[in-house]
């Protein structure tokens, strides 16, 4: 199978070597590199086109919109630009392992009704090393039936932009990904969320990339008590104007752990009265109290 890996830059020239190295040198050879640079003002453009023999560069102006748009954006051009039945998401700070492609495309191989594969991330630094953390240990559950269930489309149940593949029949049928009121949900949980409705979500539990801790990364804005209430309010109805959409009913915060109006004590009867399990809950209670969103009294 040809193997198609897509990165996304903008201004991240400090990584971009590494970043591209790692596409590179993959075990898996029959692949194609596409990097999608949207307006770099650094000397992005001067490290990849160092690899110009090796990959396919689409620069373009700035698209000029909300973060998550431009990324969106660069996603939708490079798809248009690629040929590969599986396509790979490789944000430009982060990296693969030499065996990640090789891997994931074996398990699409494996499993005809498989649409998104998603692994573990290992965080690194600065200097390209391994911090000793591992990011995005994603749940071993059937993730539609967890999600009705619980009425819960967060806590670990979705890997980062890095550690998500997808066939490429799938993305045909939900790309190019447009603009709408949802600014705040990112090109990765639009295409996770929405995998589910249109067959198997795998899961390979290793570290198969590597997801860099550099200060600036995008979820570090979860921690912001504003933005985080308006993301997981974006979140649910993106998820359920997709969910009738394709056929499935809507699920319901106020069913959820993600409620914003209870005391920690009537959490933990929510919890142990619902239909969530209830040490994950304990875990999101956690969560919530460090990001203000849960009151203790």
């Amino acid at each position: 199978m040809l193997a198609s890996i897509l990165i996304n830059n903008y201004n991240y020239s400090g990584y971009l070597d590494y970043c591209i190295k790692s596409a590179l040198e993959q075990t898996h050879k029959n692949i194609e590199v596409i990097v999608y640079d949207d307006g770099s003002t650094d000397d992005s453009l001067e490290v990849i086109r160092k690899y110009e023999h090796g990959i396919k560069l689409i620069s373009e102006t700035n698209f000029g919109h909300a973060p998550s748009f431009n990324q969106a954006n660069a996603i939708n051009r490079a798809f248009e630009a690629s040929k590969g039945e599986i396509i790979f998401l490789l944000d430009s700070d982060d990296a693969f392992l030499p065996e990640k492609v090789e891997t994931v495309v074996k398990c699409f191989e494996d499993i005809d009704k498989c649409v998104m594969v998603q692994h573990f991330l290992r965080e690194i630094g600065e200097d390209n090393k391994p911090i000793g953390r591992i990011r995005c240990k994603v749940k071993n559950v059937d993730l539609i039936k967890h999600i009705y269930r619980t009425h819960n489309i967060t806590g670990q149940l979705f890997s980062y932009t890095s550690g998500l593949a997808f066939r490429r029949t799938y993305l045909e049928k939900i790309l190019p990904m447009k603009m709408d009121e949802f600014d705040k949900i990112w090109p990765e949980v639009r295409l996770n969320r929405i995998s589910i409705f249109f067959g198997d979500v795998i899961t390979i539990r290793d570290c198969l990339g590597e997801y860099r801790i550099h200060g600036k990364n995008d979820s570090n804005k979860l921690k912001d008590k504003i933005y985080f209430e308006s993301f997981i309010s974006q979140l649910y109805g993106f998820f359920n104007n997709n969910a009738v959409k394709y056929g499935y009913p809507k699920i319901d915060r106020n069913k959820s752990v993600l409620r914003n109006d209870l005391s920690l004590c009537k959490f933990l009867i929510f919890a142990a009265f619902s239909n969530e399990r209830f040490f994950d809950k304990i875990g999101y209670a956690y969560n919530m109290i460090k990001r203000g969103l849960l009151k203790i009294k």
